[in-house]
């Protein structure tokens, strides 16, 4: 019976104790908290950046050798000099994640997605002007109709 007591008013001193470091940190527990939300919701927003339908059905290949293929024979140069390491940058362009704007706070994660079609198209007539800087409407639809097959 006795300890049944103690044990109470041990629980009782220490919900004390926690009360009043709750309240003596509340400020910097907040701050944590909301430090950790805001890290949270962009890990989310990374992970699930398809809310632009454009890029939510853009999913990297598993072998890109038929589009690799499909190019060089439709759009001839660039594509028929390509190295391999032309084409791993040529597809990071279509496929890969960008940074789109700088953290709120410092240690947040960056926030990344894919580029729409349009900044696509601008950084592929900005590395390879040569054909993409003459491209037109008709062309690009073209273009990512093979480089993007759905």
């Amino acid at each position: 019976m006795r300890s049944d007591k103690g044990n109470a008013r041990v629980f009782l001193v220490l919900g004390f104790l926690a009360l009043i470091l709750v309240i003596l940190f509340q400020n910097q527990i907040k701050k944590f908290v909301s430090f950790q939300e805001n890290k949270l919701k962009t890990y989310h927003d990374n992970f699930f950046a398809g809310n632009d339908p454009e890029i939510a059905k853009r999913r990297v290949p598993l072998s890109a050798a038929k589009e690799e293929s499909d190019l060089e024979v439709v759009f001839g140069e660039p594509f028929a000099s390509f190295s391999r390491q032309d084409w791993d940058e040529f597809w990071n362009v279509i496929y890969g994640l960008y940074q789109i704007e700088e953290p709120l706070e410092q240690g947040l994660p960056n926030r990344m997605r894919q580029l729409t079609y349009a900044e696509i198209a601008a950084e592929l007539a900005r590395r390879y002007p040569q054909p993409f800087s003459y491209f037109g409407q008709q062309q690009w639809e073209a273009f990512f109709s093979i480089a993007v097959r759905q």
